[in-house]
C-alpha cells in the first residue's frame, strides 16, 4: 500500500514539473544546453586527435621535428633564403624577386 501511494505521488509530481510551463521552458533550455555541449565535445575530440597526431610526428618524423624547430626558432640552413613578408603580402609580393632571378 505504501508503495503504492509513493509511486502515485511520484507520478504526480513528475507529471505536474512536465505540464508546468516553467518545466517545459527548463527542459528545452536544457535541451539546447546539451546539443551544445555535444557540439563542443566533438571539436574537442577533433582537437586532441590532431594534436595526439602532431605530438606522435614530433617524437617519431625527423623531417617534421626539423620543419617545427625551424619554424619556432626562426633557423635556416646554410644557403637558404629567408624571405620576410609584411602581413598582408601574399604571393604578388614575391613577382619582383622572381623576375629579378631570371634575367
Amino acid at each position: 500500500m505504501k508503495l503504492l501511494l509513493f509511486a502515485t505521488a511520484s507520478g504526480a509530481v513528475a507529471t505536474s514539473t512536465a505540464l508546468d510551463s516553467r518545466g517545459l521552458r527548463r527542459y528545452s533550455k536544457m535541451k539546447l544546453e546539451v546539443a551544445s555541449l555535444r557540439e563542443r565535445d566533438a571539436a574537442l575530440t577533433q582537437d586532441n586527435l590532431r594534436l595526439a597526431r602532431e605530438v606522435d610526428a614530433l617524437q617519431h618524423d625527423p623531417r617534421y621535428q626539423e620543419r617545427a624547430v625551424r619554424q619556432e626558432l626562426g633557423l635556416v640552413r646554410p644557403g637558404d633564403l629567408l624571405l620576410e613578408l609584411d602581413e598582408g603580402q601574399g604571393p604578388a609580393a614575391l613577382a619582383p624577386l622572381a623576375a629579378r632571378g631570371s634575367q
